[in-house]
């Protein structure tokens, strides 16, 4: 009888295999729970990236009547339909098309971001777009592998360095996003690296030379602005801003999280 209470007290261990089967369990549980929640986070918030330069456009004449970005066509400071650029920094060319990338060279991304409307028969407080966020797709490395990716249904030739503006003041029937692109193509494998620290904001008001956040690289974007990064940006080119970064290149080799990385995390 005591035999027989100790041994139903001690149930019979399992075995090694189903102890790994149990453990396997529970870390792939446990692993798809946390991509989850990664992934959740990273897009729930992110900016609808468009990759199309066509948005309604106006004229410095016939500017729009409600907070538009970047739709003025005849803009003498910028191209604002064409909003990016990307130069070597040793050259003094600039081409708001694409540039040939080359290893150990330095580049320079200029984005130009201005709210189009014109607030001289209103009050200011009513051309101001608000909740203005800005994101950028730098790619981490280029090769002939690269341009395989698919965007909207096609098979990209090339690489790109992307640039999405948005706001949403939940009020005004308007252009909410835009989005222009540089492209960029190499006959090498480069590694594409962020220069850390590199990216602000140039403009005449109190955010000038304001240091951004990494996060710009991200999905969600970061607010800009003109008197604080609040993504609160006036009416007219006097308030308009300009986002700058650099990256540099250097050789690299091809790998297959690099290829699962540019086919299912980039936007």
């Amino acid at each position: 009888m005591k035999k027989s209470l100790l041994s139903s007290a001690n149930p019979e261990k399992k075995s090694y295999f189903r102890r790994c089967f149990d453990a396997s369990i529970i870390v792939f549980l446990t692993t798809f729970a946390c991509c989850f929640a990664h992934y959740w986070c990273w897009w729930r918030n992110a900016i609808p990236y468009h990759m199309s330069t066509r948005h309604e456009t106006y004229t410095l004449s016939t500017p729009p009547k409600l907070p538009v970005l970047n739709s003025i066509t005849d803009n003498p400071d910028f191209n604002e339909i064409t909003f990016i650029e990307v130069k070597d920094i040793n050259s003094k060319e600039s081409d708001y098309l694409g540039v040939s990338l080359e290893p150990g060279h330095e580049y320079e991304v200029t984005i130009y971001c201005c709210n189009d409307m014109v607030v001289d028969d209103i009050g200011e407080d009513q051309g101001i777009a608000t909740n203005v966020r800005i994101a950028v797709d730098l790619p981490k490395k280029y090769t002939s592998q690269t341009p395989s990716r698919s965007v909207g249904g096609y098979f990209l030739l090339y690489d790109y360095i992307g640039a999405t503006i948005a706001y949403n003041d939940g009020v005004n029937d308007a252009p909410q996003v835009v989005s222009a692109y540089s492209e960029v193509f190499s006959d090498k494998t480069l590694k594409i690296k962020y220069v850390p620290g590199s990216a602000k904001i140039l403009s005449a008001g109190k955010v000038n030379e304001s240091k951004l956040s990494d996060h710009l690289f991200r999905p969600q974007g970061i607010p800009i602005g003109y008197d604080a990064l609040d993504g609160q940006l006036p009416g007219g080119r006097e308030y308009a801003c300009i986002v700058t970064f650099r990256f540099c290149t250097s050789p690299a080799n091809w790998s297959v999280l690099d290829e699962i990385y540019n086919t299912y995390y980039r936007p």
